[in-house]
C-alpha cells in the first residue's frame, strides 16, 4: 500500500492530486503507521472496558446542568476513563519498545529502534554483551512503566462504575470514530486477501481472479517444510504449555497450602508484559550458556515457556467461575482428591483448557521473534519463511500464504472464544 506503485500513490495519481509518487515507504512515518496499526487494538480494548462500565447517569447529570456533549466528554467521560487510557498506553508502549519487524520492513533498515538494535547485536554484529545490556535497558523501562501503572491504578472509577453493560454509542462522534477504526484495522487485511486471488503477478494491480498462487504455494517444497515445522512446534508447545498452565491454575485456585497466591499469579503472567525481544534474548543466552542444541527442540522449549501465561489466563478464569460446592459434594460422598479432580474438576474445566490450548497453539504457530532468535539451521517455520520472502518483495505467493495463515488464526480464535463461553 505504501510503496511507489502501491494503492495509495496509485489512487492519488489517478485522482490527479499528485504528479509523481510520494515517498511513503522506508520512512519514519511508515514505521509509525505500522506500529500504530499493530498495537491500536491494545489501546482500544482497555479504553472500551473502562467506557463500558461508566454510569450514564453522570453524563445525564452533566447534560441537566446545561453541559453540551463535548464538555461532558472532556470533564466527565475522559477523567473517568483515565484508568483505561493509562492501561492502554502502557500495553502499547511496552511491546513497542521491543519492536523490530516494523522498523525492518517499513523502515528499510535505515531507521533503527531499540528492538532492532538488540536483534542486530545478536545476529550480524555478534556483540552479545552490548545486546544484553540493551535488553536490560528495555526491561528497566518496562518495570518503570509497571510501577507507574500500579500507582495510577489506585485511582479507580469506584462508585461511578455499574455492573450492567451500557451502550456507549451515545458518546460524541462514536459512530464515525468506530467506522474509521475498523477501516484502518481491516482494510489492509481485506486488500491482502483480495490480491491473493489476483491473476497477475503484480501485488497491487488487479487483473482478474485466479487460484494460481495458492496452487504454487501449496506445491512449494520450502513452504511445505516450513509448515510442517510450524505444526510440529505448535502441537508439542501447546501440549506442554497447557499441561503446565492447568497445574499452575489448579495449584493457585484450589490448593489452600499455597501462600501468596497473588504474588505467584502475578509472576506467572509477568512475561506477558515483557517485550518479546527481551524474552527471546534471554532464552537464546540461556540456551547458549548450557550448550543446548536440539534443532526443533530448542524452539519447542522456548515456545512452551512463552505460551504458558496465554494458556493460564482462560484456564484460571474458568476455575474462578466454577461452583466449588460441586467438588465439596464429591468429597462429602467419600471421593478422594484424585477422583474429584478426574470426575468433577477436569470435566467442568475442559472448556477453559481447550480455550487455553487453542490460544497457545495460535501464539506458537504465529510466533516470529523468539523463533528467529533461537532457531537453528533447518528449523525454518512459516512466519520466518514469509518474513524472508517479504524482505525481497511482496508477491502473490506471499499474499496467498499470509491469507491461509490469517484464516487459520481467525478460525482457531473463533473456536476458542465459542468454547470458552460454554457453560
Amino acid at each position: 500500500m505504501l510503496r511507489d506503485t502501491g494503492l495509495i500513490n496509485g489512487g492519488l495519481m489517478r485522482l490527479g492530486l499528485i504528479d509523481e509518487p510520494l515517498t511513503l515507504l522506508y520512512t519514519e512515518g511508515a514505521i509509525a503507521l505500522g506500529l500504530i496499526y499493530t498495537y491500536v487494538p491494545f489501546m482500544v480494548l482497555p479504553i472500551y472496558a473502562a467506557l463500558e462500565r461508566l454510569d450514564r447517569r453522570l453524563i445525564e447529570a452533566a447534560r441537566d446542568l446545561y453541559s453540551n456533549r463535548w464538555v461532558a466528554l472532556r470533564h466527565v467521560v475522559i477523567p473517568l476513563a483515565m484508568p483505561g487510557i493509562i492501561a492502554g498506553s502502557i500495553l502499547v508502549f511496552i511491546p513497542a519498545l521491543g519492536a523490530f519487524i516494523a522498523p525492518d520492513l517499513l523502515g528499510g533498515g535505515k531507521n533503527l529502534m531499540l528492538g532492532s538494535l538488540v536483534q542486530l547485536q545478536f545476529s550480524s554484529a555478534r556483540n552479545w554483551p552490548f545486546g544484553s545490556a540493551l535488553a536490560m535497558v528495555i526491561m528497566a523501562m518496562v518495570l518503570l512503566c509497571l510501577f507507574f501503572y500500579a500507582r495510577s491504578a489506585k485511582k479507580t472509577v469506584g462508585d461511578s462504575a455499574l455492573t450492567q453493560k451500557n451502550d456507549i454509542r451515545w458518546l460524541p462522534g462514536f459512530n464515525w470514530v468506530t467506522l474509521c477504526f475498523f477501516l484502518f484495522l481491516y482494510l489492509p487485511l481485506i486488500i491482502l486477501v483480495v490480491f491473493s486471488f489476483n491473476a497477475s503477478r503484480s501485488a497491487t494491480v488487479w487483473s482478474g481472479f485466479s487460484l494460481e498462487w495458492y496452487v504454487k504455494a501449496f506445491a512449494n517444497d520450502d513452504i511445505q517444510r516450513a509448515t510442517k515445522n510450524s505444526l510440529i512446534i505448535a502441537v508439542f508447545s501447546t501440549t506442554f504449555a497447557t499441561t503446565m498452565a492447568t497445574m499452575a491454575a489448579l495449584a493457585l485456585s484450589r490448593n489452600r497450602a499455597v501462600k501468596r497466591k497473588n504474588l505467584f499469579g502475578g509472576v506467572l503472567i509477568l512475561p506477558l508484559m515483557v517485550p518479546e525481544i527481551v524474552t527471546a534474548v534471554a532464552t537464546l543466552t540461556f540456551f547458549s550458556a548450557i550448550g543446548l542444541s536440539l534443532g526443533l527442540g530448542n524452539i519447542i522449549i522456548a515456545h512452551s515457556v512463552f505460551c504458558i501465561p496465554f494458556a493460564y489466563l482462560p484456564i484460571r478464569a474458568r476455575l474462578d467461575g466454577m461452583d466449588e460446592s460441586l467438588e465439596a459434594a464429591a468429597r462429602d460422598l467419600y471421593s478422594n482428591k484424585w477422583a474429584t479432580l478426574r470426575l468433577i474438576t477436569l470435566p467442568l474445566l475442559m472448556p477453559g483448557i481447550v480455550s487455553g490450548a487453542m490460544l497457545a497453539f495460535i501464539i506458537s504457530l504465529d510466533d516470529f521473534i523468539i523463533t528467529l532468535m533461537v532457531a537453528e539451521a533447518g528449523s525454518t517455520t512459516l512466519p520466518i519463511y514469509i518474513y524472508s520472502l517479504v524482505r525481497v518483495g511482496i508477491t502473490p505467493e506471499v499474499n496467498a500464504i499470509s491469507t491461509v495463515l490469517l484464516g487459520v488464526s481467525v478460525l482457531i480464535v473463533t473456536v476458542s472464544y465459542l468454547v470458552g463461553k460454554k457453560k
